[in-house]
């Protein structure tokens, strides 16, 4: 066996540094530093973005495996740090990131960017993860899977536990 994700809970999977490594640093390090408290509503989106990854690559390799590439592809992409009211809001109560939020975050349209680029991109093929160049900000890029996101275990799981979950499976 090897890493399975928890069917009836949330819970981040064992992962290398790489790919949510930086997210580590964040979550536990930066983060308290800057008076961050409850990590738990981070420790969500984190694995959100996991899971979103995941199911992409192996959405990517069912296209791929039924010759489907010249017909759709399947991209993700992440927007960097954005200053946004999303991010505001859950920073408003953390002293100094609230402060550094508004003012090193691009903006949501700078942000918004590397979405664009992954849906309509010529230059972007199946199974591409689109992000800013400098990995917070800057212009779209191909972004690097690392760590849990190149799991293909973790990604079969999940795929399988997204077909129990609508209860259909695919047949394209």
């Amino acid at each position: 066996g090897g890493v399975r994700f928890d069917r009836t809970c949330m819970e981040l999977p064992p992962y290398s540094w790489g790919f949510l490594g930086i997210n580590l640093l964040l979550l536990f390090v930066l983060f308290p530093l800057a008076g961050m408290r409850n990590m738990d509503q981070f420790r969500r989106y984190f694995m959100t973005k996991l899971c979103n990854l995941l199911f992409m690559r192996q959405l990517a390799a069912r296209i791929k495996e039924k010759g489907l590439e010249d017909k759709v592809i399947a991209t993700a992409s992440h927007p960097g740090y954005t200053s946004t009211k999303l991010l505001a809001k859950a920073a408003s109560s953390w002293s100094g990131w609230h402060l550094w939020a508004r003012s090193m975050g691009q903006s949501a349209a700078d942000g918004s960017t590397t979405l664009l680029e992954a849906t309509v991109g010529k230059s972007t093929n199946n199974g591409d993860y689109i992000g800013p160049q400098y990995l917070a900000f800057g212009p779209p890029a191909k972004a690097w899977i690392l760590g849990s996101g190149q799991s293909q275990e973790q990604g079969a799981d999940m795929w399988s536990f997204s077909e129990e979950c609508l209860g259909i499976k695919f047949d394209p």
